[in-house]
């Protein structure tokens, strides 16, 4: 899976406050949040990359 996560550039932050404050589902994850939340559903093995230098934009691969 790929996403955007909290921090990381000035366009990555906005779009965070854009889904903070929008109907849609709520902030960008957390990169640890993540991991942790893939754990507790069961998948094993969780990994994240950051994909871009300087951009919170991470690739996430996890085993279930």
């Amino acid at each position: 899976m790929t996403t955007s996560c909290q921090g990381g550039s000035s366009a990555i932050t906005a779009l965070n406050l854009w889904f903070s404050l929008s109907d849609i589902g709520g902030a960008l994850p957390d990169v640890e949040q993540l991991k942790r939340s893939l754990t507790r559903t069961g998948f094993s093995q969780v990994n994240s990359k950051r994909l871009m230098p300087g951009e919170s934009y991470f690739a996430f691969l996890a085993q279930k």
